[in-house]
């Protein structure tokens, strides 16, 4: 082995050998000092990137700035005010003025409070100092409201078609029909709920409500509440014996005992007496001065709907027919 190593330690063996450790120690020191052999390079160009890549984002959302500020604007400009105060009380003509417009009746307009949204990102920011305030901040106002009234079927859809279509900012989040017995008549009620930034207002109207009546044909087409007609009862005609004479035909008189009072109520036009034959179901709504029959409709008394038939008068109550022997006469 000492003769293998004899010749590199002497003469010009001894230089080159000395040569070869002088670059592999510069070589061993240039790749400890750029970091190269314990990853410190690696981490500082990953930090590098990370810093590149959040300035371009914050680049981006700053040339985003004025278009997201035209978007807010255009919104706020749908608020129905700046204050718990103004909004709640044109929340409640604008509802009760789109119900009028349906022909609804019994109309009735309530709000149910205010809950403040604060930003997203509050745990974005310190609870002290500065950032206390952006923390705090209240990004927009919720207000709930309450529709009710009554009216028919197609008026029911109408509001709230009106609703849906009319300009202001707003979120329909309930919509309920209770009809009648006889699907005629329905009780609607509709909630929805509005936003408005506090302190931020604005000139511009409110566009009224517009929308496309032929989109709604198909729903007015037929009345699911309404209880199907029954087919026409079918009379057999009786076989007439064969007479030498045939008997002289006796005279027909208005069947009063099928029609039976199934409402008495007053409506936008008046009071109005409902009628229903018993045995082919067919429905009358007379108002003051209608005639079924030579029965011509006078007035309501409570549960009772005055008639007049030919010099006598008979007050028919709810539930009874037109010849009940109890309604009574004069």
């Amino acid at each position: 082995m000492s003769a293998l190593i004899q010749p590199f330690t002497r003469g010009r063996g001894l230089v080159i050998t000395l040569v070869l450790m002088f670059m592999l120690v510069s070589v061993l020191g240039y790749l400890q000092g750029s970091g190269r052999l314990n990853g410190e390079l690696e981490t500082l160009s990953g930090k590098r990137s990370t810093y590149i890549n959040v300035m371009n984002t914050v680049r981006g959302q700053r040339e985003k700035l004025p278009e997201s500020r035209e978007r807010e604007g255009a919104l706020i400009e749908r608020t129905l005010g700046s204050d718990v105060e103004s909004v709640d009380s044109r929340i409640r003509q604008r509802l009760f003025a789109l119900a009028q417009s349906s022909g609804l009746s019994r109309i009735s307009v309530s709000t149910q409070g205010v809950t403040a949204r604060r930003t997203p990102a509050r745990s974005e920011f310190r609870r002290s100092g500065e950032e206390k305030i952006l923390r705090d901040e209240i990004d927009f106002v919720e207000l709930a409201a309450t529709l009710s009234g009554r009216g028919s079927y197609r008026q029911a859809i109408d509001l709230v078609a009106r609703i849906h279509s009319d300009g202001w900012l707003k979120r329909v989040t309930e919509t309920t029909f209770n009809p009648d017995p006889e699907g005629e008549v329905v009780d609607v009620i509709v909630r929805v709920t509005t936003i408005f930034v506090p302190d931020r207002t604005h000139e511009s109207p409110i566009e009224e409500g517009a929308y496309d009546q032929s989109r709604l044909q198909s729903i007015l087409a037929s009345n699911p509440f309404a209880l199907p007609k029954p087919p026409p009862v079918e009379v057999a005609k009786p076989v007439e014996p064969v007479k030498p004479r045939a008997p002289r035909p006796k005279a027909q008189t208005f069947p009063y005992r099928l029609w039976m009072l199934t409402g008495a109520v007053v409506g936008p036009d008046g009071p109005e007496a409902w009628l229903r034959n018993t045995r082919t179901n067919e429905r009358r709504a007379l108002s003051v001065g209608d005639r079924i029959g030579k029965a011509s409709f006078v007035e309501i008394d409570g549960e009772h709907a005055v008639f007049t038939i030919d010099s006598r008068t008979i007050r028919v109550r709810t539930g009874r027919t037109l010849d009940s022997d109890s309604n009574a006469s004069g």
